[in-house]
């Protein structure tokens, strides 16, 4: 969880995160989901919705900066993304907290 915390932004597949931990991508996303009720894509999109929220905030950058920032790969799928986890947009989101 420490390096997920740490490198979320730079993760793009749950086999780089197996193979740095020397294990199967099997066997760490079921270990993963038993101990934390989470698939580890759930979990990584969480922490990256999480900051792009605090970004939103707390920052003038747009939204497709604070999107790439976050490590989504594109401000389409960062906006899908965001609106799918927050039910509002990225702009609304800002707009409405403001």
């Amino acid at each position: 969880i420490t390096y997920l915390h740490n490198n979320y932004r730079m993760i793009t597949s749950v086999k780089e995160i197996s193979e740095r931990f020397y294990i199967s991508k099997f066997y760490l996303s079921r270990i993963f989901k038993e101990a934390t009720g989470f698939t580890l894509v759930e979990y990584i999109t969480s922490l990256k919705i999480q900051q792009a929220c605090q970004m939103l905030l707390n920052t003038e950058l747009t939204v497709l900066e604070i999107g790439l920032s976050c490590g989504f790969n594109s401000g389409e799928h960062f906006s899908k993304t965001f609106k799918k986890n927050m039910f509002i947009s990225p702009r609304d989101f800002r707009v409405k907290r403001m």
